[in-house]
Order: C-alpha cells, then sequence, then structure tokens
C-alpha cells in the first residue's frame, strides 16, 4: 500500500497569470493534441482534475485516469480556493499505486494524453515503458511538459541522464530524496511574463521555500511517505535529448512524431510519441 503522500501549497504557482498582451492564444494546451483526429479513436487522459484536453465526446471513448477516485478529489480539494470541485472530471481508473498499466487491465488505446505529468513522476523511463505498453499499434502519447525557463524551476539544473537512469534501475515509486531536496531549495516564485522580458530577472525572484520547509519535506520523506514535487527539469531541447537516448538505451518502441516548442508568454511545450510496434498480422490457416 501505497503511504500518504504530501502534496504542498506550491503547485498553486505552477500556473502564473501572464499578461494577455503577450499571449498568443487564449488557451494553448490545444497544441498538445494537434493534427490527431480523435473521432474514431480511445483516449485515456491522465491527471485531467477540471481542466481536460480531451473532453468526453471528443472522441470515440475518452476514460480519465488520475491518483484518487472521484470522491476523493473532492475531498482532497475542497479547501482549496483554486480548484472548481465542481469541475473536477468522473475517474475511470485510480492509479493509487502510480501505475498506469496494471490499473486499466487489459484495456488499449490510440491516445494518452499528459499534461504536467512527467514532471512529476518517480520513474520517467518506466512511466514511458508503461504509457507505451498500453497503446495501440501506432497509438500517440500527446504530453504538455513545462520548460524550466518560465517556471518556478528555472533556477534547478537539467536532469542528467544518469539520474533518470537510476530512478529506472531502482524502480522508484517515490520521487528520489535529492530531487525532492532540489525542488525545496531551488524552486522561487517565478513570474513567466518578466522571465520572457528578462531572462536575467531569475536571480531576482525569492525562494519558494523556507529552510524550515525544506527540512520538513526531508523529514517526510525519511518516514517513508511520498512527496509530490518537480522531479524532473526539463527545457525543449533537453527533452527531446532525453527522449531519444532513452528510446535508444532502453528499447522503448516510441518516436518523436509531432514537436511544439513553448509558445511566447507561455511556460509549456508540447510533445507527441508515437508507438513504432506494428500490427501484428492476422494468422493464416
Amino acid at each position: 500500500m501505497r503511504a500518504r503522500s504530501w502534496h504542498p501549497s506550491w503547485q498553486r504557482v505552477l500556473r502564473r497569470v501572464v499578461p494577455s498582451s503577450i499571449v498568443p492564444v487564449a488557451d494553448s494546451r490545444h497544441f498538445a493534441i494537434k493534427g490527431l483526429d480523435l473521432s474514431d479513436k480511445s483516449v485515456l487522459e491522465i491527471g485531467a482534475l477540471t481542466r481536460p484536453i480531451v473532453a468526453r465526446g471528443a472522441a470515440r471513448a475518452v476514460s480519465y485516469m488520475d491518483h484518487a477516485s472521484t470522491d476523493a478529489l473532492h475531498e482532497k480539494y475542497r479547501h482549496e480556493p483554486s480548484i472548481d470541485v465542481d469541475a473536477i472530471v468522473a475517474v475511470d481508473f485510480v492509479a493509487h499505486d502510480g501505475r498506469i498499466a496494471s490499473n486499466v487491465g487489459a484495456q488499449k488505446f490510440d491516445v494518452v494524453v499528459a499534461a504536467h505529468v512527467v514532471e512529476h513522476v518517480p520513474d520517467l523511463i518506466g512511466w514511458l515503458e508503461e504509457a507505451e505498453s498500453i497503446l495501440e499499434p501506432g497509438g500517440v502519447i500527446a504530453l504538455i511538459v513545462p520548460d524550466k525557463r518560465y517556471t518556478f524551476d528555472v533556477c534547478r539544473r537539467l536532469s542528467p541522464r544518469r539520474e533518470v537512469e537510476a530512478a529506472y534501475r531502482e524502480k522508484r515509486t517515490r520521487v528520489g530524496l535529492w530531487n525532492v531536496m532540489d525542488h525545496f531549495t531551488n524552486a522561487v516564485a517565478a513570474n513567466t511574463a518578466a522571465l520572457w522580458a528578462r531572462p536575467e530577472s531569475a536571480i531576482e525572484f525569492a525562494p519558494t521555500h523556507t529552510p524550515d520547509d525544506v527540512q520538513r519535506a526531508i523529514e517526510i520523506w525519511n518516514a517513508g511517505h511520498y512527496v509530490d514535487c518537480h522531479a524532473w527539469v526539463f527545457t525543449p531541447d533537453h527533452f527531446l535529448e532525453l527522449m531519444t537516448w532513452a528510446f535508444d538505451a532502453f528499447s522503448i518502441p516510441l518516436r518523436v512524431s509531432r514537436f511544439i516548442d513553448t509558445q511566447v508568454g507561455d511556460l509549456e511545450f508540447y510533445v507527441q510519441l508515437q508507438s513504432t510496434k506494428l500490427a501484428e498480422k492476422p494468422t493464416r490457416d
């Protein structure tokens, strides 16, 4: 059974309001599924909460997965002013253990959508393997990923291959302690608009957490609990290089099929990963 998780208040910092004068589109999240005809597709969206990328009815079949049931999510967020609990989507698959494949059974999907998910997972390569394993041949994983240059991760280092590989070899089910410490020590109260206007302003932002917050996170982790944070830190180029390396080094049958860079004034980029597995040919008698 998974230990109690700790989801600190810093999560609300991620989506800061950017002045509309420098935002090219009202909601650029549609870039995640750009070019995909979903009319005859089965879709699994992970972590939709109140803002699904793919609404029910927008595809042949749409299912939602989260770390808790609909009722549990209502209870968790009922005192969180930034979350409209009435808008929380009905959860079809619950992944208490963070696993994807084991919680959907034998079901396969044409598209798996995940917005601001991959940076949180304890084992990035393991997550990619699991997501690919539930795809139909030629299926697509559509991701929205935060760009560290414009978020509270701006002062953090990029995630090195050796740490990504270590998490996979260790089959981590919790974010590693060093990743937790890096987040709570180096996250800052960033302003996206300011970073676009003047990248060097990063050094002016105050830390998001106090030394007491850092110590508390370490104590909670040492007690065996799950500490939710940005385990992994990316820029677009770094993420693409990491994916190319991972697919080759660990024989993951995926390829980058579409990439859309971070839009002016925004804080996220968009990647589609397509399964390279071929459909099985029918046997002949």
